[in-house]
């Protein structure tokens, strides 16, 4: 099994940080952004972002795609129907609004400038944060009352939402 991640990058870093956690044999190749842009790197992910698993004949690519894969028998996904469906409103909550936000405002502020892609584009940014000002406020008020996303146990989408 090959995980294609850029370490720097968000969703790389929580299936990493999950690897890690669950001591997965896992060859990680860490790519730079060139290797990823490639036309070779296209036939495995035609969307040339990172992350991208390779586990035989399976090629995953959406990291909360690869953390349930990797995660499953595991106890960060949860069995009982109720728990599953409430991780994956977290997991779509954090993919679709979360980390558009945050990701948003990590890759105009560190990640556009490291590279020198140019200035940071503010009006993104500022709308970022704005998203980011709604966004906070619902993650912060469901964790004031437990201690992991799924209440009083770690789960996948602990490690998604911590990595944005």
């Amino acid at each position: 099994m090959k995980l294609y991640a850029l370490v720097k990058s968000l969703n790389s870093r929580k299936v990493l940080a999950l690897i890690h956690h669950l001591d997965l044999p896992v060859e990680i190749d860490a790519m730079t952004v060139e290797q990823v842009q490639s036309d070779a790197y296209a036939t495995i992910n035609p969307n040339r972002l990172a992350p991208t698993l390779v586990d035989g004949e399976v090629v995953l690519w959406e990291s909360n795609a690869i953390g349930l894969y990797l995660a499953e028998g595991s106890a960060m996904i949860p069995t009982e129907r109720r728990q599953r469906a409430d991780m994956m409103r977290w997991l779509l909550w954090e993919g679709v609004h979360y980390n558009k936000a945050l990701g948003t405002i990590f890759f105009e502020s560190v990640v556009r400038p490291q590279l020198g892609w140019g200035p940071t584009n503010q009006p993104l940014v500022d709308d970022a944060l704005v998203q980011a000002a709604r966004l906070l406020p619902v993650l912060d008020a469901h964790l004031a009352t437990r201690e992991f996303i799924l209440g009083d146990r770690l789960s996948f989408a602990d490690f998604a939402i911590a990595s944005a």
